[in-house]
């Protein structure tokens, strides 16, 4: 099996392409573990898949123009927390999307943010990881 490199992929927020100011994403996709283990299960622990949640943790490096991305997501922190912002994540921006370079799209919460993160001589930038809210979907074509 071929090994792919990450070498361009889009990371879209609010319909803002922020991928120049991305080094990493993580999309993380998880399911509660409900117990179901009962008096006829024996010796054996007994599961059921629950409740899905979801998480996507960016680390930035932010340039000196605080009228883009910070304007955003502090605009954002500071609105009614049942809004959210949409979020689409590609493995590859230069590739069509498809069963081999699907898009992975959703609304996520910003429920933190460090607008000034460093020490002197550090690139500025910063990491976040923010719940998302709802499903997210996978597009293939």
């Amino acid at each position: 099996m071929a090994k792919t490199i990450i070498d361009d992929p889009d990371v879209t927020i609010g319909g803002v392409d922020y991928s120049a100011q991305v080094s990493s994403a993580e999309l993380n996709l998880s399911r509660e573990v409900q117990d179901s283990t009962n008096f006829d299960s024996g010796l054996d622990v007994e599961s059921v898949a629950g409740m899905r949640s979801a998480s996507i943790t960016l680390n930035f490096k932010k340039d000196a123009n605080l009228s883009g991305l910070d304007a955003a997501i502090f605009t954002q922190y500071n609105t009614d927390a049942a809004t959210g912002l949409a979020f689409v994540l590609s493995r590859d921006a230069s590739v069509a999307i498809g069963t081999t370079n699907p898009d992975y799209s959703g609304t996520l919460q910003v429920t933190e943010w460090s607008p000034i993160q460093g020490s002197v001589g550090d690139l500025y930038g910063g990491s976040v990881t923010w719940p998302v809210t709802g499903a997210v979907t996978r597009a293939t074509s």
